[in-house]
């Protein structure tokens, strides 16, 4: 399936836990050099930045590539991406429309450049809507065995704290790692969320993000609330550890669309 791929890569000026974060350095580039550096790494057709910000602007144009000026009503703290992606989207010239989208978060400087294509690949073959990077996550945790109290938790009687499985024996689950999002351009502008529709995922080594927490768990949520699960029979690892259940994906309040949560770039 032949389409016209562009590298989003959405980098606002403002942060709240790290001053001008998308222009921080790590290993001499900024982060939002990184995320340049790997949309080329790619092969795309176009890399654009969204910015609010005149020096990350700047730094984006003397690197060669386009500039999307984001509005300040889509640039606030609290401001998620899906706007700023549709408002690029809807101001795209008709001789450039897009068909694919990749979206690179300046905040993952760690990622695999190959994690980029792969992605790229999954739906540029026509048989998914959306595709992202996971990274596995095989901990104990205290969902089902206890519940919040102030400063700590208190176990059930039938679930005692002495329960700890080997992590080996834990089931394989995958979480969203915020490196890479693939979508096409009419699935996004029909649903206005990255993820969803015929979905891939493409698993990653676990790393940090700059400037961002995951949470303390994978917690998958659709639009009505339900928990999403998958099954992917084709998802393994370098390893060769076949990964049977992938936790998915936050597609409302988690995703950015509801006031609680989501990326903020």
């Amino acid at each position: 399936m032949t389409s016209r791929v562009s590298a989003f890569i959405p980098a606002r000026g403002g942060s709240e836990r790290v001053r001008s974060k998308n222009l921080q350095l790590i290993d001499g580039v900024p982060l939002v050099g990184h995320a340049i550096d790997h949309a080329m790494e790619a092969t795309v057709d176009e890399i654009v930045v969204s910015t609010d910000d005149e020096d990350i602007a700047n730094y984006a144009r003397w690197r060669g590539v386009a500039v999307h000026e984001r509005p300040e009503h889509i640039s606030r703290n609290e401001s998620q991406i899906e706007p700023a992606i549709a408002h690029w989207l809807n101001r795209e010239p008709a001789e450039l429309r897009t068909d694919l989208v990749v979206m690179l978060q300046p905040t993952s400087p760690l990622r695999d450049p190959q994690s980029v294509r792969a992605c790229i690949d999954r739906v540029q073959s026509g048989d998914f809507d959306t595709c992202c990077t996971v990274a596995r996550m095989a901990q104990l945790g205290f969902s089902g065995r206890a519940k919040p109290i102030d400063h700590g938790f208190e176990f059930r009687r039938d679930a005692p704290v002495d329960w700890r499985p080997r992590t080996q024996a834990l089931p394989q689950r995958v979480y969203e790692d915020g490196a890479v999002y693939a979508f096409t351009r009419e699935h996004f502008l029909r649903n206005k969320c990255r993820l969803g529709g015929r979905m891939a995922c493409v698993p990653c080594r676990p790393m940090g993000s700059v400037g961002h927490r995951h949470g303390s768990g994978p917690r998958a949520r659709s639009a009505d609330g339900e928990g999403l699960f998958m099954s992917d029979e084709n998802l393994t690892w370098e390893e060769g550890e076949p990964m049977e259940i992938a936790v998915l994906i936050t597609v409302g309040d988690e995703m950015g669309r509801g006031p609680s949560g989501g990326d903020r770039r």
